[in-house]
Formats: C-alpha cells, structure tokens, sequence
C-alpha cells in the first residue's frame, strides 16, 4: 500500500497545515512574553532585596538621596541628625581627579565654604556636604565595597 499525501481540511479559509505551522511561532512568542515578565519580576525582588539589606539609619544611601542642593543645614539636620563642621583638610580627597575640586592644594570630591560630616560608624559609611552662603551647594557619599 502506498503513502497517501496528506490531505489538508480546510478552516476559515486557512488550512490545517498553515495553522500548525504557525503554532510554533506563537510559542515562541509566548514563550518570550513570559520569559521577560518573570525576568522582570525577579529584577524587581533583587531591587527590593537590595534595597532593604542596604544600610540602614539616617546616614545611609537612603538618607543621602533626601538631600537636595540648596538645602539649609537645619532642614539637612532634620534628616541626618546633627552633623559635624570639618575643615577643609578632612574632607575626602582624590588627587589627580578630573572631578575633585581644587581647594588650595587640596583635591577635594566636593566644593563650599564650610564642609560638614556625618558618620554611620556600625556600616563605615559617609555623607559629606560642603555649603556656600548657608546651603547645600555640594554632596558625597561613600561606603565600603562588599
């Protein structure tokens, strides 16, 4: 007995063969849909995870992204808690930086008048604010690396 050909029904106006062909294209096509939704979803949990095992208190990242130029010292006080003045001298340096400010022979990562510290000493990290006429004029933040 001889192989028949395979005979196409027709639906619609579409016939059957089209239609299977077609079905791996729709799922691949799901199958990506899917697939970046739940990269998007785990994205997100990581953002989340991070943020929340970051460092915690006023003097952290958090507390940093509150202040904003041209802030005075009370309202950044009302965030950070009560900050200490520090010369100049104490202000991180980055010799050679093409982003330090030069202060006299100093190379400083932020510029002011006057320059105020405030310290997380539990996580080791900083928040520098140098000021100009009694505002915020320039900020930096550092913790340590993992």
């Amino acid at each position: 007995m001889t192989e028949a050909e395979p005979t196409c029904t027709r639906v619609d106006g579409l016939n059957m063969q089209s239609l299977q062909e077609k079905k791996p294209f729709q799922f691949r096509l799901r199958t990506l849909f899917v697939g970046t939704a739940v990269l998007a979803a785990l994205l997100t949990l990581c953002s989340l995870l991070i943020d929340w095992i970051s460092v915690k208190g006023p003097v952290s990242y958090r507390g940093f992204k509150k202040i904003k130029i041209g802030m005075d010292l009370e309202s950044v006080e009302a965030i950070l808690g009560p900050g200490c003045p520090i010369p100049a001298e104490w202000v991180t340096r980055i010799p050679g930086s093409p982003f330090a400010k030069r202060k006299g022979n100093l190379d400083l990562v932020i510029d002011g008048e006057q320059f105020y510290l405030w310290e997380n000493e539990e996580y080791d990290s900083r928040i520098e604010l140098g000021f100009r006429d009694g505002k915020v004029c320039d900020v930096f933040y550092s913790e340590p690396c993992l």
